[in-house]
């Protein structure tokens, strides 16, 4: 027909070559909702070893290639603690299914953290409460008490994996602070993103799955100070 344009199909191996040469390493987490969770009130077991008091356990853990595009940040409303700072849009190549609730690790990205803990502080269902929020952390920076005492990473002070697998408590290798002293951490960790959006599952043209769309948001998480 004059005139008539002929329809441009999405072509799949160019996009897995875009996403190949201009995406970054990222550890990908499935997610799947925790059996601690009630199915009466949606309330979690905040000792539970399986999810770590979070309601929901990640699995599977593996370094996949993903484009991250069309950053932006914005500060919503939200409850205390839990600050979604960061939008971001995220393409997966045709293989990778990810489902609302999967957590995305961008080996890329550090952010720097500083919390506040008292030594031999305790969850109320038990266990320490000395952890960092942060779930992947990647070096203490510094460490010092209310009486300017430094200890030194590695030396007087280490992280421990918690009951979740988490690398993220702390452990005294030397005597530390006394018990009940409030003492500081400064630490790098790396920053946690969940996806919140995707586009339907299954996306078939011409036989063919195609990419992976997805919009993603950066996790300040909980924290409970004592």
């Amino acid at each position: 027909m004059v005139g008539s344009v002929a329809p441009k199909h999405f072509n799949v191996p160019k996009h897995r070559r875009f996403v190949e040469d201009h995406g970054i390493t990222t550890t990908w987490y499935k997610a799947i909702v925790c059996p601690c969770r009630s199915r009466k009130d949606g309330s979690i077991d905040p000792d539970c070893n399986l999810c770590g008091g979070e309601g929901v356990h990640y699995y599977d853990p593996q370094d996949i290639i993903a484009l991250y595009t069309s950053l932006s940040f914005e500060k919503p409303l939200s409850m205390p603690g839990f600050v979604d700072e960061v939008l971001i849009n995220c393409t997966f190549k045709d293989e990778h299914e990810v489902a609302d609730g999967d957590r995305f690790v961008p080996l890329h990205e550090i952010i720097v953290e500083n919390e506040l803990f008292k030594r031999g502080d305790t969850k109320p269902g038990g266990g320490t409460a000395e952890r960092l929020v942060y779930r992947y952390p990647v070096a203490l920076q510094k460490v010092i008490d209310v009486n300017e005492n430094e200890y030194i990473p590695g030396t007087d002070v280490e992280l421990i994996d918690d009951p979740a697998g988490y690398t993220r408590i702390i452990n005294w290798i030397t005597a530390g602070p006394a018990n009940g002293a409030r003492y500081s951490v400064r630490y790098q960790a790396r920053a946690e993103f969940y996806c919140f959006l995707t586009q339907p599952r299954i996306r078939v043209e011409g036989n063919v799955k195609q990419v992976t769309f997805t919009r993603l948001r950066r996790i300040t998480p909980l924290r409970s100070d004592s």
